[in-house]
């Protein structure tokens, strides 16, 4: 039987975490999230968390090879160091600013909100798994769905893709149809990491998608996880 909500209860809005892409900030992502802002209104709030520094006023989640002046043999574990500190960020945002209902992530960052969520899901079945050194506190263990733009599995740090169960959580998948960097049959593999996941191609390049059309995709996707508010 559906949940009918009763007369004057309200709807709690959807709180996102969202990760932006490589060599970008908390603070131009956040400009980019506006057309998404503007979609679905109050039904949810986004708030962007900043990676590492990596150069000035360019951020990421973890560094490709081409930026680390290290020797070759040490790129794996620079890394993996890098990974470390960012989960750890990520885990201090949370637990000062949460909790939030899902997370949202951009090329790297969606990849690395992929990581995240793969140990999870790991750690969950099995605390004595191996995830490649990277651990996840539960204070992570908050999100009920994802939102990935624009993801590649190639671009991955090859030491640390995961051979784990399937991502559980209910997860939006968007490509860009004229991305050159990651086109659309390769950002289709990622799909088998995921239990649920549901496929959206939207017109433009590698970034956020700006056409109107996808405004009703997005709200209908959040509509599942915009439940009553029976605090009040």
């Amino acid at each position: 039987m559906p949940h009918v909500q009763r007369p004057g209860a309200s709807r709690r809005v959807i709180r996102v975490i969202c990760l932006h892409g490589y060599k970008d900030s908390a603070n131009e992502f956040s400009k980019g999230l506006d057309e998404l802002r503007a979609w679905v209104g109050p039904m949810a709030e986004f708030a962007v968390v900043s990676g590492q520094e990596l150069h000035n006023n360019e951020f990421c989640w973890y560094p490709n090879r081409f930026d680390l002046s290290c020797p070759d043999e040490e790129v794996d574990q620079h890394q993996l160091a890098w990974l470390r500190r960012s989960v750890r960020s990520l885990e201090e945002y949370v637990l000062n600013y949460g909790p939030f209902d899902g997370i949202l992530g951009f090329s790297q960052g969606a990849m690395f909100a992929t990581m995240v969520l793969q140990v999870l899901r790991s750690q969950a079945i099995d605390p004595t798994a191996d995830t490649k050194g990277l651990t996840v506190s539960s204070t992570l263990n908050c999100f009920k769905f994802a939102i990935l733009f624009c993801p590649c599995e190639e671009r991955s740090p090859y030491n640390l893709r995961l051979e784990v169960p399937k991502i559980a959580v209910p997860t939006m998948l968007c490509l860009a149809r004229y991305d050159d960097m990651i086109p659309v049959e390769v950002g289709k593999q990622f799909m088998r990491l995921f239990d649920h996941a549901e496929l959206h191609v939207y017109e433009g390049a590698h970034w956020l998608p700006m056409d109107v059309e996808f405004g009703p995709v997005i709200r209908k996707f959040l509509q599942k996880f915009w439940v009553i508010d029976d605090s009040n």
